[in-house]
């Protein structure tokens, strides 16, 4: 359980720059 809960956040994390990326790119 504290596998996910110190891998989710990185995960996420992870994801979310590469979104927050791809829209200024799009934008």
């Amino acid at each position: 359980m504290r596998i996910y809960v110190i891998k989710a956040p990185k995960f996420i994390g992870s994801i979310l720059k590469g979104l927050l990326e791809a829209f200024h790119r799009g934008d």
